[in-house]
């Protein structure tokens, strides 16, 4: 949350800032015992570039 916030005070790009939340979210799921932080860290490994297609996508369909 401190990220997202900081990222919108100092202007941060649309890219930069989903970047910012998915190393935040991976540096959790590192926390996590394994296998857990495998399947976590899984669920966060998508890049902007697909995260941007998928959401164009769904408006497109909306």
């Amino acid at each position: 949350m401190l990220v997202l916030l900081a990222g919108l005070a100092h202007g941060c790009s649309n890219q930069q800032l989903y970047e910012a939340i998915q190393n935040n979210r991976q540096q959790e799921c590192e926390l996590l015992p394994p296998p857990q932080d495998e399947e976590c860290l899984a669920a966060y490994n998508e890049s902007y570039d697909s995260y941007r297609e998928a959401l164009d996508e769904a408006a497109e369909t909306q």
